[in-house]
């Protein structure tokens, strides 16, 4: 509940520096309109976790996290395009790399009879 509440915190900071264009306004809007009902999600998460309903507020969190991390990204991307740079994205993780084979050794040519 804690990095939902924090990323709900980082969205509002972000929203304050988000572009006001054309379509900006409205979009913020809408933002705002789903930051609330993700706020009111944590509520009722919490609601239903001290009853001891904790898989229904594991969900609710769930649902809610993925909703403000999509906010997020997409204020961090429209913020990053207003000033030039290039949006923030997680790194993704490298694939492990595999040892390297030990290099074939040429096979013995068979001896030639005359």
């Amino acid at each position: 509940m804690a990095t939902v509440k924090a990323t709900i915190e980082e969205n509002t900071a972000l929203m304050k520096k988000a572009p006001r264009g054309k379509e900006g306004a409205a979009v913020l809007e809408a933002m705002k309109t789903d930051m609330a009902a993700i706020e009111a999600s944590v509520t009722e998460a919490q609601g239903l976790y001290d009853k001891g309903s904790f898989m229904d507020a594991l969900n609710k969190i769930k649902a809610a996290s993925d909703k403000a991390n999509g906010i997020n990204t997409e204020l961090k991307d429209a913020i990053a395009k207003v000033s030039g740079k290039k949006p923030v994205v997680a790194p993704a993780a490298k694939p492990a790399v595999p040892a390297a084979k030990p290099a074939a050794k040429p096979a013995a040519k068979p001896a030639v009879k005359k």
